[in-house]
């Protein structure tokens, strides 16, 4: 009985210094337009159901990083809702998913619920989720929040490659209507 638990055990290490080796060859998460999206798995602030983004293939998909902290965040996330009511036509093609990074579940779901007592104010056109930043040291966090800075969006189309990307450090600003007209159209 000793034998075969050790050899599971020096099974077991030897595929985990099999993945980890693995994954330092293949270095960082890249995120870049023209790209498939990398996936990522995130919890709905609602009801705290687990998704990933690839459950959303076939639509196009506006993924919104944002941090409750951050006021830049706050106006754009704001924008966004706007953006959502003026183009109502777009609601069964388009996902409007916008991933908090806060450092707790809690701590995002408090901000949405604050939000959500405003008068005029609502947050309610978007997917409101939270992806475990893992104080900052999530590969995921890493790719798609950290190297752009926040609030950043990715309009990604319906085979799950990333067409535009709006960041503090994107030279450009994004027409956002015209890309997702773009992805749309026949």
């Amino acid at each position: 009985m000793n034998y075969i638990s050790s050899f599971f055990l020096v099974l077991t290490c030897g595929i985990l210094i099999s993945c980890r080796e693995k994954a330092q060859q293949e270095g960082p998460i890249k995120v870049e337009v023209g790209k498939e999206a990398p996936d990522f798995k995130f919890r709905d602030l609602a009801t705290d159901k687990a998704s990933k983004l690839s459950d959303f293939r076939g639509k196009v998909v506006i993924a919104k990083f944002w941090w409750s902290k951050c006021p830049l965040c706050n106006i754009k996330m704001d924008r966004m809702q706007t953006f959502i009511d003026e183009h109502r036509e777009w609601e069964d093609d388009v996902v409007y998913l916008a991933i908090s990074v806060d450092p707790t579940i809690e701590g995002a779901k408090r901000h949405v619920a604050a939000v959500e007592e405003e008068e005029d104010r609502s947050w309610s056109g978007t997917l409101n989720s939270w992806h475990d930043s893992q104080a900052g040291e999530s590969p995921i966090y890493l790719a798609y929040a950290a190297e752009t800075g926040i609030p950043v969006s990715y309009v990604i189309d319906r085979r799950g490659k990333i067409t535009a990307i709006d960041s503090p450090k994107s030279p450009d600003v994004l027409d956002l209507d015209a890309a997702v007209r773009g992805l749309l159209a026949p």
